[in-house]
C-alpha cells in the first residue's frame, strides 16, 4: 500500500524547518508503527511537497490514522501544513499492483 500526501506549507515555514520536523516525525512516530515500510519526502518544481509512505497493507495504513492525532510528533509535523477541515483531503491510498526494480 502506498500513501501519497500532498503538502503545502503554511506561510513562513522554511524547507529546513519542514525537514527537521519531518525527521522528528520519522524517528519519534513512524519508525515505531507496525506495518511501516519506508517513506520519501519530495519537493516538486512548483514548491509543493509530497510525502510518499509505503505500508505493508491497507489495514496498517488505516490503523495509523487512528493514533496519529494523539502523537506530539505527528501534530508538530501537521502543524507546518495548510490543512483543510477534511483531514483526508490531499491524501490518497494506492494499492501496489506490481513493483519493478
Amino acid at each position: 500500500m502506498i500513501e501519497l500526501a500532498r503538502i503545502r506549507l503554511k506561510a513562513g515555514i522554511s524547507e529546513e524547518r519542514l525537514i527537521a520536523v519531518s525527521d522528528q516525525f520519522q524517528n519519534d512516530f513512524l519508525a515505531h508503527v507496525d506495518g511501516f515500510l519506508g517513506r520519501d519526502l519530495m519537493r516538486g518544481a512548483d514548491g509543493t511537497y509530497m510525502d510518499i509512505v509505503r505500508w505493508s497493507s491497507a489495514r496498517a495504513a488505516e490503523a495509523v490514522m487512528a493514533v496519529a492525532m494523539t502523537s506530539p510528533a505527528c501534530l508538530a509535523y501537521f502543524d507546518l501544513m495548510q490543512m483543510s477541515s477534511d483531514a483526508s483531503e490531499g491524501v490518497a491510498h494506492m494499492q501496489v499492483l506490481r513493483r519493478y526494480g
